[in-house]
C-alpha cells in the first residue's frame, strides 16, 4: 500500500499543476523525482521484508526517504514563490517599459516645446502706432468716410470702442493667459486672451529674464546685473515688453489668436481703444482705455491706469 505521504506530495504537484501556479515541465521533474523516492521506498521494504536489512538501519533509511519527500513537496511551493516572483517582474517591466514610453512620446512633444517656448528671436522692430488724425487726413485725401467708433458683441457682452490709434507690433509672444472660461463675466468675454510680447534686446536675451502671468498682470523679473550687460535700464525693458488685451470680432481670427504659444514670432494689426464694456442685459461693467506710450510699468488692464495695450485685432500672423 502506498504510504499517505507521498499521496500528499502528489496530490501537492497536481493541485498546483492544475491551478496555473507551476508549469507541465516542472510538474514532470517533480513527478519523476517522487516515483524515484517511492522505487526506493518499495526496495526498501522488500529487502526489509527478505530480512536483508536491520530494523534500526530500516528505519533510519524510510525517515530519509520522508524527508527527500517533504522536500519534493516544498520544491512545489518553491515553484510557486518563483512564478510569483517572475509574474510581478514581467509586471515591473512592464510599468517601466510603460513609463518609459510615456517618458519618450512626452520628450518627443515637449522637449521641442520647451525649446520652442524658451528661444530668443533677434532684431525684431519697435510697434508702429500711427495717430488716428493721419489715418482720417489719409482717407479724406481718398474721398472717403474713416470710422473710428465701432460695437461689436458675443454671447453675454457688448463693447462700444473708439479708436485711438492704428497697431502694428510685431513680437516674441513671452507670456498669455486665456479668461474665456464657462462662468467667464461680461469683461472676460469680451477680452478672452492676453499675450504678451518682447522685441528688442529684451526678445533677443528672452532666457535671462522671468516671465509670469496672471490676473491679467504681466511680471518680468531680472537682476541688474543682467540689465547692465545687456546694455539696457528699467524703462527700456519695459519699453520692449507689452502686455496686449485682446478683443477680436471674426470667429476665424479669434481661433487664430487662440492658437497662438509661447515662442511664437508673430505680428498683430488693429487699433488701440478706449470703450465701455456690457453684460447681455446691456449694463455697463467697465470702461477700458488703453496705453499709448511704451514706457508705463504698469501691465494690468484692471488697474484702471493707461497702462496697458487694449487692442481690437483685425489681423494675425506667425512671421516664422
Amino acid at each position: 500500500m502506498r504510504p499517505e505521504y507521498f499521496n500528499d506530495c502528489s496530490r501537492r504537484i497536481d493541485d498546483a499543476r492544475k491551478a496555473g501556479q507551476i508549469s507541465e515541465h516542472q510538474a514532470k521533474t517533480l513527478y519523476k523525482d517522487l516515483q524515484g523516492k517511492e522505487e526506493q521506498k518499495q526496495k526498501l521494504d522488500q529487502d526489509f521484508a527478505a530480512k536483508k536489512i536491520e530494523p534500526k538501519l530500516y528505519n533510519e533509511w524510510d525517515a530519509n526517504i520522508r524527508t527527500d519527500v517533504a522536500y519534493i513537496k516544498s520544491r512545489v511551493e518553491d515553484y510557486i514563490e518563483d512564478g510569483i516572483r517572475r509574474k510581478k517582474r514581467k509586471i515591473r517591466l512592464k510599468i517601466v517599459g510603460f513609463l518609459a514610453l510615456i517618458m519618450a512620446v512626452w520628450a518627443v512633444f515637449a522637449i521641442p516645446q520647451y525649446i520652442h517656448a524658451n528661444r530668443s528671436v533677434a532684431n525684431i522692430p519697435e510697434p508702429v502706432q500711427t495717430d488716428m488724425s493721419v489715418l482720417i487726413e489719409q482717407a479724406e485725401g481718398r474721398g472717403e468716410a474713416f470710422e473710428t467708433k465701432k460695437t461689436i458683441s458675443g454671447d453675454g457682452y457688448e463693447v462700444d470702442m473708439t479708436f485711438l490709434a492704428h497697431y502694428d507690433i510685431k513680437g516674441l509672444v513671452v507670456e498669455l493667459d486665456d479668461y474665456d472660461h464657462i462662468n467667464a463675466s461680461a469683461f472676460d468675454k469680451a477680452i478672452p486672451r492676453d499675450i504678451s510680447l518682447a522685441w528688442g534686446k529684451v526678445a533677443e536675451n528672452k532666457s535671462r529674464f522671468n516671465w509670469s502671468h496672471g490676473g491679467r498682470k504681466l511680471s518680468v523679473g531680472y537682476d541688474e546685473k543682467t540689465i547692465k550687460e545687456l546694455g539696457l535700464s528699467r524703462n527700456s525693458v519695459m519699453a520692449h515688453v507689452s502686455n496686449n488685451h485682446l478683443l477680436v470680432e471674426r470667429k476665424e481670427l479669434y481661433q487664430k489668436i487662440k492658437r497662438v504659444r509661447i515662442g511664437d514670432y508673430i505680428e498683430m494689426k488693429g487699433y488701440l481703444i478706449s470703450g465701455k464694456i456690457k453684460d447681455g442685459n446691456g449694463n455697463e461693467v467697465r470702461d477700458v482705455k488703453s496705453s499709448l506710450i511704451r514706457t508705463d510699468y504698469s501691465s494690468s488692464v484692471l488697474d484702471r491706469r493707461t497702462s496697458c495695450e487694449i487692442m481690437f485685432v483685425t489681423d494675425l500672423q506667425w512671421l516664422d
